[in-house]
């Protein structure tokens, strides 16, 4: 299945803020047709999963994080399937994160080409602070209990409490950065305006990191904005730091336009770019 039709798939999926289980039986379905030798699926309360993937290289550990839940434009949480469209040059849709997740399955299916190092793919719930502030009366039980990016906290603390501590983890969402055009931004501070001062080793890893992505394509947008790249990196380098380990935290997106809305566009172009980027990057990881 192409990564395009896999994008159409979870598009097309009604997994609202709070509602993120609908995606689920989908996520299980496909990882069980990969037959990926001890890939292990580990539910994460209350809709978040973790999938382990034993790599054939060892030595660092990947992360891929994409978020499950999408804001519910519609009033209608029982909405059978949302509208999605392909016209050959760009995706339209519903595509915040349907876009990552899509990216993220569809290179799992180069497990057996490819020579991948040991990989742990983090989906999230309930990262879509709008769908608390604009709908929250649609949400299961209102919300309670709920705020914005908690299911990257709940993911980063199933981590630490089982001492994984990933080389990186790059989160793959959706970008408002270039309001129309094609472009892929990366946002490489997660620190930016926390009480955070990231160790040397770790700026400079980073560094090494964004360095690969600038030598691939010298286009790519810098930048900084609010998703799950801040939890898992403030979080998981809070509690790793201590003991010497620094965890890379990114996040890699293509643009889309309009943002928050039910008609996402996003260029085609831009997904086949950061597929090749991150292949690479799961087989040549250079920190």
């Amino acid at each position: 299945m192409d990564t395009l039709e896999i994008i159409e798939k979870i598009a097309r999926i009604p997994s609202f803020t709070s509602f993120e289980e609908r995606m689920h039986p989908f996520l299980f379905g496909y990882f069980d047709a990969l037959r990926i030798p001890g890939l292990e699926i580990i539910p994460v309360p209350d809709n978040n999963l973790v999938v382990r993937i034993p790599g054939k290289r060892k030595g660092r550990i990947i992360a891929l994080s994409a978020h499950l839940d999408k804001i519910d434009h519609f009033g209608e949480p029982e909405k059978p399937a949302l509208d999605f469209r392909n016209d050959g040059s760009k995706l339209t849709g519903l595509l915040d994160d349907a876009a990552g997740i899509g990216i993220i399955l569809g290179l799992m299916q180069q497990y057996h080409t490819h020579e991948f190092f040991d990989i742990y793919l983090l989906f999230s719930e309930c990262e879509e602070g709008m769908s608390l502030r604009k709908n929250r009366e649609h949400l299961k039980g209102n919300a309670d209990g709920l705020t914005a990016m908690i299911g990257s906290e709940r993911i980063s603390r199933y981590l630490i409490q089982n001492d994984i501590a990933p080389d990186i983890v790059i989160t793959v969402d959706v970008t408002p950065k270039f309001e129309g055009s094609e472009g892929i931004a990366v946002y490489d501070t997660f620190w930016a305006g926390k009480n955070f001062k990231p160790p040397e080793a770790l700026l400079d890893k980073t560094r090494s990191v964004t360095d690969y992505f600038r030598r691939r394509d010298v286009n790519i947008l810098f930048s900084h904005n609010t998703n799950d790249y801040i939890n898992y990196g403030m979080l998981l380098n809070n509690h790793f730091n201590q003991q010497g380990r620094e965890i890379v935290s990114i996040a890699i997106e293509p643009a889309v336009f309009p943002y928050h809305s039910h008609d996402e566009g996003i260029y085609i172009s831009d997904i086949r770019k950061i597929e090749e980027l991150l292949l690479n990057l799961l087989t040549r990881y250079i920190v």
